[in-house]
């Protein structure tokens, strides 16, 4: 459906990442999946979005370690300070 553009909650994307009530306030998944489903839009291409401007991120640390997930979601590590919990789970 996104390929198609056929999604709403995918077309209405862009017009949440421009809204206030969505980019705006600290979120944990919780909230960022009530907000979607209250403003229609996607909350994982929303997160996608939005991670480019948050100072703080969580996520599973394999996205971080992983060359190829961390090119799918554009993140760029340069100037950032890397946190690990359960780091003995790391080879």
């Amino acid at each position: 459906m996104v390929s198609r553009r056929s999604c709403n909650f995918y077309e209405n994307v862009e017009e949440g990442l421009q809204n206030p009530a969505l980019t705006e306030q600290v979120m944990d998944i919780e909230d960022l999946v009530k907000l979607s489903k209250d403003h229609a839009t996607c909350p994982y291409y929303l997160s996608r979005g939005l991670h480019h401007t948050a100072e703080l991120v969580f996520l599973p640390y394999n996205y971080v370690i992983d060359a190829v997930a961390r090119r799918s979601m554009s993140l760029q590590l340069e100037g950032s300070i890397l946190l690990f919990d359960e780091a003995h789970n790391l080879v």
